[in-house]
């Protein structure tokens, strides 16, 4: 390979090799730059879509804590008539 690489040189002027050389650097980098953005670009697909399941773990999550204030409200009310009832005989509220 190297003697290929020698042979080129010497059959060939200098300013095509490095025309040549040139030429597969800057498509080395453009090729390089297109990976670059390309993983960017699925790097923010990604990370809206994790947000978005976060987001609706959120949602999920608000929904059952109300639901839980909502029953412990409950559960709290009908204490305080029980405990009403236990000390002053009114049935008010228990039925």
């Amino acid at each position: 390979m190297i003697r290929r690489i020698v042979e080129s040189l010497r059959t060939r002027s200098h300013s095509i090799f490095a025309t040549e050389l040139i030429i597969v650097i800057v498509g080395v980098f453009i090729g390089i730059q297109a990976s670059n953005w390309n993983d960017e670009r699925v790097d923010r697909v990604r990370a809206h879509q994790y947000l978005e399941r976060i987001r609706n773990d959120l949602d999920s999550d608000i929904i059952g804590y109300n639901d839980r204030l909502r029953f412990w409200s409950e559960v709290l009310a009908y204490g305080v008539l029980a405990l009403n009832y236990s000390h002053t005989d009114d049935q008010e509220g228990l039925t």
